[in-house]
């Protein structure tokens, strides 16, 4: 019969045994977890590079279209085309005709053709008229 500390003594050594025989695999183990783990995070990584870069060019395309609309409308307006016109054959209006047509219109017009005064020819008149709300 064995006494307890001898019993425990046993107990001890065959977990230390038993220990030394599986390390080896499970530090092989941790190893290929550790790899894989590190190929894992480098792929999402390129991938999210990848991602990363493409947002890039597509905001810096939105960024090229949204610069050539403005020089579009800007020249549009700096060249008196018939579209920036509140309405057609405003330009060749006296600001007397104008402020009278106003007069009837509603305030969606007075608001483009006050905006279109600013940028044009400014006409103090004109512009009086569309602040006031009415002509």
């Amino acid at each position: 019969m064995t006494t307890p500390v001898e019993s425990l003594m046993d107990s001890i050594r065959q977990t230390v045994s038993s220990l030394r025989r599986d390390a080896p695999a499970a530090r092989f183990i941790g190893e290929q977890v550790v790899k894989m783990l590190g190929r894992s995070v480098g792929h999402r990584f390129r991938d999210l590079s990848h991602l990363h870069q493409r947002q890039q060019d597509s905001d810096q395309a939105v960024s090229v279209q949204i610069e050539m609309a403005v020089e579009a409308d800007v020249s549009s307006k700096d060249s008196g085309s018939n579209e920036a016109l509140p309405w057609p054959q405003y330009d060749v209006m006296s600001a007397r005709d104008i402020v009278s047509k106003l007069k009837t219109s509603p305030p969606e017009l007075c608001v483009a053709v006050h905006n279109y005064e600013l940028c044009h020819r400014a006409r103090a008149t004109v512009l009086a008229a569309c602040g006031s709300g009415r002509g």
